[in-house]
């Protein structure tokens, strides 16, 4: 099953969860410090364990979420001719040599400027290269290069458009480029304050183990 589109960030339901955990962690909080029949220790037990499974459970949002643009991202680029291209039930020697030609067609197009990357797509259209013309689309998209070339990409494909300006946002997203997304992601991934349980359980522990050693 392919990647579905991601919805607005403000609405994904890794932001969206992500948001509702510090309420949810101040209100359990809340309910450990109220707790006057546990001790010091025990509250601060506590207190750091729903702390450290707040924190956790942001870590595995956030990468849930990157995972899913990546994974649609890759998706998009099997539309484009991105990448070698090369055929399903190629042999493991011919991919081998098909692979090292586009890494070098790709490092080309990368230190060609924009004029030498048009003439690389010009002579590659020319001469029927599909290898060199898949690296400067490759590059082209990547780098968000040069318009003619990303012209060129559309003209293959009448969907094109949508579908660039959608890997251009996610990649965008995955690098923390995008504005917008960062600022949903900033508010919903603020840093959760660390409680005073928390740093103070390391002394609580010593003076609990001190206290069981002194004893005869």
């Amino acid at each position: 099953m392919s990647p579905s589109s991601l919805p607005p960030v403000q609405q994904d339901p890794a932001v969206v969860r992500a948001g509702e955990l510090a309420a949810e962690l101040t209100a359990k909080i809340s309910g450990v410090r109220t707790n006057r029949v546990l001790s010091d220790l025990a509250q601060a037990r506590e207190i750091t364990a729903v702390y450290e499974a707040a924190c956790a459970e942001r870590v595995k949002l956030w990468d849930d979420m990157q995972g899913r643009r990546l994974a649609r991202l890759q998706h998009l680029e099997t539309r484009l001719p991105l990448g070698p291209g090369i055929a399903a039930g190629t042999s493991a020697a011919d991919r081998a040599v098909l692979m090292t030609a586009f890494r070098a067609a790709v490092e080309q197009a990368r230190a060609a400027n924009d004029a030498a990357l048009q003439g690389m797509l010009n002579d590659a259209r020319r001469f029927g290269d599909d290898m060199v013309m898949r690296a400067v689309f490759t590059v082209a998209v990547e780098e968000g290069r040069s318009r003619s070339i990303l012209a060129a990409v559309r003209d293959l494909d009448p969907a094109a458009n949508e579908v660039l300006a959608e890997m251009t946002r996610l990649r965008a997203q995955l690098d923390g480029r995008d504005v917008e997304s960062h600022g949903w992601e900033a508010k919903a991934f603020w840093p959760i304050p660390v409680p005073e349980e928390v740093r103070a359980l390391p002394m609580l522990e010593m003076l609990a183990e001190n206290r069981h050693e002194a004893l005869p």
